[in-house]
């Protein structure tokens, strides 16, 4: 199996994204989980004269950033990070995220930079109650520590949950009124891909896109490594997940869920010949492709994710197929 990434297709999507923007807002690109499968560092430089921010969630993947000659700032969302850590983001200029007074004192002496983060209804991490959040303000200020930022981060789509989304994006403008009388230059942002392009009230100061970045820009192409003839009656794969009703052909490509596809996947994949239909379960290195007609052979190229020719598998369809959300498959879609 062989993964192939359009970079091009990514500054497009990305300068996309920027004219749905106000000329003062700042654009924030996720790369965290490499990028959402499509490599942090090939991504960041693809895009890094685009963009005003990158977001990762681990300390290492910011390490990563600074060492491959990215300039831009960094944000690190996990707040799990050691005091080490924290003198070395200081050192490398990468912004940390503290939304408790437990870590004001792990951080405060290295000068490092940081991005409050608000619980404003998620129930994740953040702080969730005003006098808290104030009382961290103050213990920010009174300790000279450098507020870059104040955000949190929307559990839902407002398509689909107006009031929850509306509840939070009510919650934040009220917290975030008492971090701009602390901090009057601090950025606020909430904005996700799943409300950005509807919602430009939630932009802030800055938005936070990640998975509308990577739209169409992925491609996994797998190889047809053996074929075989069944029977009416005859079973193939574990356990007999796949059951001939008639006799027919079936062609075997080297993709499982070891490299990322869902086990349960019964979709479809790309040929040159069209669509054709995968059948049984996926095994760890391949899975069964309903080969109509005998058409593919040996050797042959199918695609699992993207375009061949006219047609197209997206990430979002495979993830409806296995009842999952499209930033799995494209984080576990990957060659080993």
């Amino acid at each position: 199996m062989q993964i192939f990434v359009n970079y091009k297709q990514l500054v497009s999507n990305v300068k996309k994204v920027k004219t749905k923007l106000n000329k003062n807002v700042k654009l924030c690109a996720v790369v965290k989980a490499n990028a959402y499968g499509h490599d942090i560092v090939k991504s960041a430089i693809a895009i890094q004269n685009e963009v005003d921010y990158f977001a990762v969630a681990k300390v290492d993947e910011g390490l990563v950033l600074r060492q491959n000659s990215i300039t831009k700032p960094i944000l690190v969302l996990d707040p799990s990070y050691t005091k080490n850590q924290v003198e070395i983001c200081a050192e490398n200029n990468i912004s940390l995220t503290l939304c408790n007074l437990f870590d004001v004192k792990k951080i405060f002496r290295a000068g490092v930079k940081v991005h409050l983060k608000i619980d404003s209804g998620m129930n994740r991490i953040g702080v969730k109650d005003n006098d808290e959040f104030l009382q961290l303000l103050k213990e920010c200020k009174r300790k000279n520590i450098c507020v870059q930022g104040v955000y949190s981060h929307f559990a839902s789509d407002v398509n689909c949950d107006v009031k929850n989304t509306f509840d939070q994006f009510n919650n934040f403008c009220k917290m975030s009124k008492i971090a701009k009388e602390v901090y009057p230059q601090c950025l606020l942002h909430i904005c996700n891909s799943s409300n950005f392009f509807c919602a430009p009230a939630f932009h802030f100061d800055m938005v936070r896109v990640g998975l509308a970045l990577y739209n169409d820009c992925k491609k996994v192409v797998a190889t047809i490594i053996e074929t075989k003839q069944l029977k009416a009656g005859e079973l193939a794969g574990y356990n007999g997940c796949f059951v001939a009703d008639r006799d027919c052909a079936i062609a075997i490509a080297d993709c499982g869920y070891g490299d990322g596809l869902p086990r349960r996947y019964n979709g479809q994949i790309l040929s040159r010949y069209g669509k054709m239909d995968v059948v049984g379960n996926a095994c760890m290195d391949m899975i069964m492709i309903n080969n109509r007609d005998n058409l593919l052979k040996k050797g042959d190229k199918v695609v699992i994710l993207g375009k061949y020719n006219k047609n197209v598998v997206k990430a979002g369809e495979i993830a409806k197929n296995c009842d999952t959300i499209p930033y799995e498959i494209l984080c576990n879609l990957r060659e080993r």
